[in-house]
């Protein structure tokens, strides 16, 4: 980018995307189609919230802790061009750091998941996000965003690991289409809404910091929320 521009590097990145749509649609070809078990029953929205009690803390947290993240996204960009001037090469770096630390990530969470299981390590990822929130508040500095960028490695390949795992044990072995599709739409959900909340709370005046602040509360808030995920116990034959 320093060099060439985006003009360059744009077009790059949308062929190696058509080689991986190629690869693994190559792939996909060796796959046998499988159908739906008929014998799995299906259940509604409502339904999942009135017989499993823990999936209204379970959802709760999960949407708090991603309307913090998404709330300060698009403030990240203005912080590292605006305030701190730094160049491609250096967000190039720190983008480096934080891909090391997101395959360190894949690389222990597994075991950490099977030692404590899903819930405990999904309140370990949404605490660690605090920390990718919290340095934007008083770095003067790149280095100074080096603890952001590690806990952004952390929590990518923390949450990707964590939700799917809790997600499957929630929902047991008869549930798990109707469990990850009402996961996903909390998610979704989220995701329209978080990054026009963060924006439109700068809009009317609110300090970046008070935004940071207010976003880490949130992410926070959702690991204390799902301790009554993990208290409340449903076993299934």
């Amino acid at each position: 980018l320093d060099h060439w521009g985006y003009r360059a590097l744009l077009p790059l990145a949308g062929l190696s995307g058509i080689g991986s749509t190629l690869t693994f649609f190559s792939l996909m070809r060796k796959v046998p189609i499988t159908m739906a078990d008929p014998s799995q029953q299906t259940m509604s929205a409502w339904k999942i919230f009135r017989t499993d009690s823990r999936m209204p803390f379970y959802l709760s947290g999960v949407f708090l802790f991603g309307l913090g993240a998404l709330m300060a996204s698009p403030l990240y960009p203005i912080i590292q061009v605006d305030r701190l001037n730094l160049s491609y090469t250096i967000v190039g770096l720190l983008g480096f750091v934080q891909s090391l630390f997101w395959f360190l990530g894949y690389l222990f969470g597994g075991r950490i998941l099977d030692r404590i299981g899903g819930i405990r390590s999904l309140q370990i990822v949404f605490t660690i996000n605090a920390l990718v929130i919290l340095p934007y508040i008083w770095a003067t500095q790149g280095w100074l965003l080096l603890p952001s960028f590690i806990a952004a490695g952390l929590v990518t390949a923390g949450a990707d690991l964590a939700i799917l795992y809790t997600v499957s044990n929630l929902a047991g072995p008869e549930h798990v289409p109707a469990y990850a599709a009402l996961n996903s739409t909390i998610s979704g959900f989220r995701g329209l809404f978080g990054p026009l909340i963060g924006s439109l709370l700068v809009s009317i005046g609110w300090n970046y910091w008070a935004v940071f602040a207010l976003s880490a509360f949130l992410t926070l808030a959702g690991a204390v929320v799902l301790v009554g995920a993990a208290k409340t116990n449903k076993s299934y034959s």
